[in-house]
């Protein structure tokens, strides 16, 4: 990372519990995209990869942690329809 850049880290729990360590290990990279990162399709995720993920959905870059994209906005409590 770049001096002065900020890593934010994810703990959205749906993340949380499908990185958890004592998963089944099956989690692989899908999409054209992964591409972008270096990553190829069908290839299990290490790791090192998990850490990237949750950088990656936070809106930074998984390597770097430069942010790619404006944090997540998040309200709470989610608002209800009337």
């Amino acid at each position: 990372m770049e001096s002065g850049d900020v890593e934010t880290v994810v703990l959205g729990d749906a993340v949380d519990y499908r990185l958890r360590p004592e998963g089944d290990g099956r989690l692989v990279w899908v999409g054209s995209g992964v591409s972008a990162f270096g990553w190829t399709a069908g290839e299990r995720l290490t790791e090192d990869d998990k850490d990237a993920v949750r950088r990656l959905m936070n809106g930074c870059h998984p390597a770097t942690g430069a942010r790619l994209s404006p944090p997540p906005r998040r309200s709470w409590p989610i608002p209800t329809r009337s």
